[in-house]
């Protein structure tokens, strides 16, 4: 008998060959968003969850007349409370309160 291979053997190794590859697991990369979250520090992260709890579900008074409302601290004006206003406060940020509308100065409303 000849040391020549059949077609029929040919066949089933390179068939065998494919089979192992296609079942071979994929290298998969790092989801983006994991990539993102470790260019996050935690020390920011928990800062900002505890100005949010410190601030969550609180409610103030604007006391002493017009208080305006502001689009970041210290920034435009885009609106205003009336003196006596009941506000949700979202965020405590020292000076200013960040509300459902923008930020207010703390010193003008009574923290219920």
């Amino acid at each position: 008998m000849s040391p020549r291979k059949n077609y029929n053997q040919m066949y089933k190794e390179e068939n065998d060959v494919r089979d192992e590859k296609e079942l071979a697991a994929p290298v998969l990369e790092e989801p983006a968003e994991k990539k993102i979250l470790d260019d996050v520090k935690e020390e920011d992260v928990m800062e900002k969850v505890e100005k949010v709890k410190k601030a969550k579900k609180k409610e103030g008074v604007v006391v002493g007349g017009t208080l305006n409302i502001r689009k970041n601290p210290n920034g435009d004006i885009i609106g205003s409370y009336l003196s006596g206003e009941v506000i949700q406060i979202l965020e405590d940020n020292g000076e200013w309160l960040k509300t459902d509308k923008g930020y207010v100065m703390k010193k003008f409303i009574e923290v219920k």
